[in-house]
């Protein structure tokens, strides 16, 4: 029997891989992941390195796109998936979900991997 999807709103994604690379998560440091709020259009997260939020409006079925994202600005100087997920997010974004997975695709066709993860 097939798992039902998640849902995309309100659902806390972690990203696991961006293109060919893997996200790594360092010590002391939390997961690269994102949240977008049900209630409102606002998108919140974690780079890996530091909070971020922004807004972002849903499109069509499957489409999505990110806006006035702002960041605090610590430095981390041996984390990679920052940069990696902010050029990631730059223009409209589509996007599958299967089960617990979320695939994003973006207008240069790089697809970044997601998974729902159940807070206890």
């Amino acid at each position: 029997m097939d798992k039902p999807n998640s849902t995309l709103q309100n659902t806390y994604w972690k990203i696991l891989q961006i293109g060919d690379h893997k996200i790594q998560q360092l010590e002391n440091q939390r997961e690269l992941h994102f949240i977008l709020d049900l209630d409102s259009d606002v998108v919140r997260g974690h780079s890996g390195c530091n909070t971020f939020n922004g807004k972002y409006a849903l499109s069509g079925s499957k489409g999505i796109e990110f806006s006035k994202m702002i960041s605090t600005r610590m430095y981390c100087p041996d984390y990679n998936g920052e940069p990696l997920w902010f050029d990631f997010i730059e223009g409209p974004l589509s996007y599958e979900i299967k089960g617990d997975d979320l695939i994003l695709v973006n207008k240069n066709k790089t697809k970044a991997k997601c998974q729902a993860v159940y807070l206890k």
